[in-house]
């Protein structure tokens, strides 16, 4: 939730942008379902107001990341969404698939105020 809410509060936040979320250093699931369903609400709030399609390109490097991102993904089937999700294995696809300069996502991740909370 923590998540969330940090991204939607942080000052350059803007519905329409494109989401990059990096489980690279997941390392267990929480199956706490009742969480995840109240962190999904809040997500479908803030994407409702979107005027255009919203990509969220998920980077999961790993069996468990893999895991939870395919969870997360599949709780989102059928359900009349603005938000394009795509789930890769590594930064390299996740620029591609952004539209970002080769090597540019692991600059970003390291400027001051990043990884949100």
């Amino acid at each position: 939730m923590a998540v969330v809410e940090g991204v939607r509060d942080h000052p350059d936040f803007k519905v329409q942008f494109k989401h990059l979320i990096d489980l690279t250093h997941l390392t267990g699931i929480k199956r706490e379902y009742i969480k995840v369903i109240m962190a999904q609400a809040r997500i479908a709030e803030l994407v409702a107001k979107s005027t255009s399609d919203i990509l969220s390109v998920v980077v999961a490097p790993t069996p468990v990341a893999m895991e939870a991102a395919s969870m997360v993904i599949r709780s989102w089937d059928k359900l009349d969404t603005p938000v394009v999700r795509r789930i890769v294995s590594n930064m390299s696809e996740a620029e591609a698939l952004l539209g970002c300069r080769k090597g540019t996502l692991p600059e970003l991740l390291k400027q001051p105020g990043y990884p949100l909370p």
